[in-house]
């Protein structure tokens, strides 16, 4: 399967790996996924946000954008749902989930390896947790 997801971090960040040709299929499973990983969060971690990191770095082909819209949906109903944190160094990927992103409406930020995403999430899961002892 081109799209490994779970928990990086339990409850706080969903971690999403992609590889080679991802088909519309790919993504029905990940909204399938993304949708449980957010209510377990939403049941054991009440209040807090949801990150995602999705690393595409390995991916080949993406579906075209009209097709990965309507799978997003699902997804996009959860309150818990934060910044959806993409590391590519493709520009055509980085439109690509950047224009989903407007159309959908959910917080997107790009990175092009994997410690500036990770660095960039530590400092937001620290702010998320000093505003949560304040």
């Amino acid at each position: 399967m081109p799209l490994d997801i779970d928990w990086h971090i339990p409850y706080r960040v969903i971690r999403v790996h992609a590889t080679g040709i991802v088909k519309t299929e790919d993504f029905d499973h990940f909204a399938e996924v993304s949708v449980r990983l957010l209510s377990e969060a939403q049941t054991h971690a009440p209040g807090t946000l949801v990150y995602n990191i999705f690393d595409s770095l390995e991916v080949d082909i993406y579906p075209p954008v009209y097709l990965m819209l309507g799978r997003a949906l699902p997804v996009l109903r959860f309150k818990n749902r934060g910044p959806l944190f993409l590391i590519t160094q493709n520009r055509a990927t980085s439109t690509l989930f950047e224009l989903t992103a407007h159309v959908t409406n959910f917080s997107l930020r790009v990175f092009k390896t994997h410690e500036e995403a990770l660095e960039v999430l530590e400092l937001a899961l620290a702010k998320d947790n000093s505003s949560i002892v304040d």
